[in-house]
């Protein structure tokens, strides 16, 4: 695995950890939805995944025309998704459950995406 994210190929490759397909073997969400491209590195603690924006994903379209950002609810998701693959390789006690946020209290953005 690289130890910088940043510094891997953006296609799977054989230092991916997960690919499109074992990640929606662990999770329900499916396209446009499933918003993790793929995860990087995992440890049992700690998650690295990656998910390359573009200008014509369905939420980018609209917010806002000639000035793209990414809308923060969609930047919780993929952290939420990142977690719930986190949550579901390395505890056992999840088993087939799929760990779903139903709240998110105080959060702020400091920066646009």
């Amino acid at each position: 695995m690289p130890s910088d994210p940043s510094s891997a190929d953006s296609s799977q490759s054989a230092d991916t950890a997960l690919g499109a397909e074992q990640i929606e073997a662990m999770i329900p969400h499916r396209p446009p939805m499933r918003l993790l491209d793929e995860v990087v590195e995992m440890t049992e603690s700690t998650l690295h995944a990656r998910k390359t924006f573009a200008e014509d994903d369905f939420f980018v379209q609209g917010h806002f025309p000639g000035y793209p950002l990414v809308p923060g609810v969609i930047q919780c998701e993929c952290c939420l998704q990142a977690g719930a693959i986190l949550l579901r390789e390395h505890t056992p006690e999840v088993g087939e459950f799929v760990p779903v946020a139903t709240r998110m209290d105080s959060v702020k953005f400091k920066n646009m995406v």
